[in-house]
C-alpha cells in the first residue's frame, strides 16, 4: 500500500513540475484573444460559480421593478455598463468583442438569457466584478441601492417600461 501512495505522490509531483516548466517557458498563451483550453475553462467556471454562490446574499432584491426604479436603473446602466454591454440602438460593439471573454450584449435577444441565477447572484457579479475578465467591481462607484436597481433592470430586460428605453437611447 505504501508503494501505491508513493506512486501517486510521484505522479502528482511530476505533473506539478511539468506544469511549472510549461508555464515558465511561456508556452501558455495569455493574449486577450487566446481561447482557453478545456481544463482552464472548466476550472475557472467551477471556481467562479462556487464563489458567486458562496458570496450571494440569500435575500430577494429589495428594489421593486417599478417603472420609476427601472428608469433610474436605465440611467445607471447607460452611464456605467452600456460602453461594454451595449445599448438598444447599437448595431455592433467592437470594443466588447475585443475583450476576452467578449462582453455579452445584454440588450440583444440571445444575451437576455444571462441572468438565470438569483437576484443575489447577479448582485454579487455587479458588485464584485469577475476576476480575469474586463468586468470591474462597482462596489466603490455605486451605492448598494443602485446595485440593486441594476439587478432589477437586468432581470427585467424583456419588459422595460418606455421611460427606461428612452433613457437608454438618450445621449
Amino acid at each position: 500500500m505504501r508503494g501505491f501512495w508513493l506512486g501517486v505522490l510521484t505522479t502528482l509531483l511530476a505533473g506539478a513540475i511539468g506544469l511549472l516548466v510549461f508555464l515558465g517557458l511561456g508556452l501558455m498563451p495569455v493574449s486577450a484573444d487566446a481561447k482557453p483550453g478545456v481544463l482552464e475553462t472548466w476550472l475557472t467556471d467551477f471556481a467562479r460559480d462556487a464563489a458567486i454562490d458562496r458570496a450571494a446574499p440569500e435575500r430577494e432584491n429589495p428594489v421593486a421593478p417599478t417603472p420609476e426604479n427601472l428608469a433610474k436603473a436605465a440611467l445607471l446602466y447607460r452611464d456605467n455598463c452600456a460602453g461594454c454591454h451595449g445599448t438598444p440602438d447599437a448595431k455592433e460593439n467592437i470594443f466588447a468583442a475585443s475583450l476576452y471573454p467578449p462582453a455579452p450584449q445584454f440588450l440583444s435577444a440571445k444575451a437576455r438569457e444571462h441572468f438565470p441565477g438569483s437576484d443575489g447572484e447577479v448582485f454579487v457579479v455587479v458588485r464584485d466584478g469577475i476576476r480575469l475578465t474586463a468586468m470591474p467591481t462597482f462596489v466603490h462607484m455605486l451605492k448598494e441601492d443602485e446595485l440593486w436597481q441594476l439587478v432589477a433592470f437586468l432581470k427585467h430586460l424583456d419588459d422595460l417600461p418606455p421611460e427606461a428605453l428612452r433613457t437608454l437611447s438618450a445621449h
